[in-house]
């Protein structure tokens, strides 16, 4: 399944970059996937090979659900190695202190996964979360200051070339937490093109 799922970006991949070429645009491939790749342990370092592909770690410090396996089977970090994709927006909606899946580990974990590619990275930040009821939602709350972390621990990575906020009608919300955090983008980091 895994190939077959493969062979289909592979092909799509190739059939943009024909068009691109025949049509003189420059139309982009992009894929958003669900936050974790392959679940794994706490590596303080990555390795590459001679190609600039990350060796190791091959997962990120996480424990949620991951693309990878059953029944996704999407090898992202495949695509990102052959370079069949030019933008990856990884769906990294936990909250920083999320004990499953750490926004600060998936950010990094990312990071290393494009390094040496010619992939950029966007990471997805669901700002909805905070106004979820669920567990996810907790970790949100738990931080009035979770949206600024979370661009502020962004930033610290060259790779990280911007950030997607999920969901567009959330920009909109009343809720406290999100009001703040749309506020604090809107009026702070943009108004002044804060870098990062």
């Amino acid at each position: 399944k895994r190939a077959n799922v493969d062979a289909f970006i592979k092909k799509l991949s190739d059939k943009m970059y024909e068009m691109n070429i025949k049509e003189g645009r420059a139309v982009q491939l992009g894929i958003s996937p669900s936050g974790i790749y392959r679940n794994g342990a706490y590596s303080s370092g990555p390795s590459y090979d001679e190609n600039g592909n990350l060796k190791s770690p091959v997962a990120s410090n996480t424990s949620g659900f991951a693309h990878y396996g059953d029944y996704l089977y999407s090898d992202t970090k495949k695509w990102i190695d052959e370079e069949w994709i030019d933008y990856i927006t990884p769906q990294t909606y936990w909250g920083i202190e999320h004990t499953a899946a750490s926004f600060v580990e998936l950010s990094r974990w990312w990071s290393w996964a494009v390094r040496y590619k010619k992939v950029n990275l966007y990471l997805g930040m669901g700002i909805y979360m905070a106004d979820s009821t669920g567990t996810s939602g907790n970790y949100w709350r738990k931080n009035p200051d979770e949206v600024k972390n979370q661009i502020l621990n962004s930033a610290q990575y060259d790779e990280v070339k911007g950030i997607c906020y999920y969901k567009y009608t959330y920009l909109f919300s009343d809720t406290s937490y999100i009001k703040n955090g749309v506020d604090l983008i809107t009026n702070d980091y943009y108004a002044k093109r804060i870098p990062g």
